[in-house]
């Protein structure tokens, strides 16, 4: 009997972590900015009490960590280290009190609670039943009056309107080579050097080359070694006469991608209409992600190496349009 206590205590305590389990990697990344994927898979190894397999919670903060990237909470700087972005929250809905979605340092939390404010949590799985091991992000959202939604601003919360995301999502036709000035050569640890070949899109574009080398393309990336998992801790350089280099972050790695691929074989989206799916690519720059599920009827699943998200058919060809002009994708129908 006391055994049959103690495996159901044991049980209720993995779940209770695992529900937890995104909310104190976020902690971990806003407390130790700039840290590393390998310092945060050992931190949340010592975390978790019941002495998981290491190669469990490092698929576990991978999947987390692309979800708080894809969500606007955390960006991979140059040289692969994390951060929590400032603050900010996004608002829909009309008339108040409104509803608002939280994102980036988790700081801000205790702050708007004094404000007699409840921010709820609402954990997000790979698998809808959340029987697949722990959550793989946290929404953080809340309601807001109109003079709480002023006195936060003056606070310094930054506040969008769901309408305004758009407008502020990038443009690959934007995008400007970096000073060629500030370029450098550089000393990297032994590893492994790569430049992106656009006609192949997603991650079969990354090719082996030779630091000091003609690249195919001006995007290049070093890793510490040919394992798969080491993509994870590549640094992302924009390459000037094979060698001297400038440090690109994650994200500004990512649109480099999509506006070399738009000149030779762009990444394509595809509607179903009689499911009301549109299909994805991977690889979406996260401010695209934040906007789209302010549109859908239910978060996205990746499916193989596409998304899928719901929409009502009104939405789609505005959101096929929005695709075509930011980043160059091309449009199908079907999946």
């Amino acid at each position: 009997m006391i055994s049959l206590v103690i495996q159901q205590d044991i049980a209720l305590l993995e779940q209770r972590l695992f529900v937890r389990f995104p909310n104190q990697l976020l902690q971990l990344i806003a407390g130790n900015p700039g840290c590393r994927e390998r310092q945060l898979v050992a931190w949340m190894h010592s975390w978790l009490p019941l002495a998981p397999e290491i190669t469990d919670v490092r698929n576990w903060v991978s999947v987390s960590l692309d979800w708080f990237m894809d969500n606007g909470d955390i960006q991979k700087e140059p040289g692969g280290r994390y951060t929590c972005v400032p603050a900010y929250a996004i608002l829909t809905g009309e008339e108040y009190p409104r509803n608002a979605c939280l994102n980036g340092d988790p700081s801000a939390e205790e702050w708007i609670q004094r404000h007699d404010i409840d921010v709820q949590y609402h954990p997000r799985y790979a698998a809808p039943d959340g029987a697949a091991g722990p959550a793989l992000g946290v929404e953080r959202v809340f309601r807001v009056s109109e003079q709480q939604h002023d006195a936060l601003k003056k606070q310094g919360l930054r506040i969008i309107d769901g309408h305004e995301l758009e407008e502020i999502l990038p443009r690959i036709d934007s995008l400007e080579e970096p000073d060629v000035r500030i370029a450098r050569d550089i000393t990297v640890p032994a590893g492994v050097w790569q430049a992106y070949n656009p006609r192949r899109p997603g991650i079969e574009g990354w090719q082996a080359w030779r630091y000091g080398d003609k690249s195919i393309s001006p995007i290049v990336r070093w890793l510490p070694d040919h394992d798969q998992q080491s993509g994870r801790d590549a640094r992302y350089f924009f390459c000037y006469y094979g060698s001297q280099v400038i440090p690109l972050s994650y994200q500004q790695a990512v649109l480099w991608q999509f506006r070399l691929e738009a000149e030779f074989q762009p990444r394509s989206l595809s509607w179903q209409e009689h499911d009301q799916l549109l299909w994805l690519p991977l690889g979406l720059p996260s401010s695209f992600w934040q906007w789209l599920n302010l549109l859908a009827r239910q978060p996205a699943q990746r499916i193989g190496n596409r998304y899928r998200i719901r929409l009502e058919k009104s939405a789609v060809l505005h959101v096929k349009r929005v695709f075509q002009d930011h980043l160059g994708l091309r449009c199908s129908v079907g999946a």
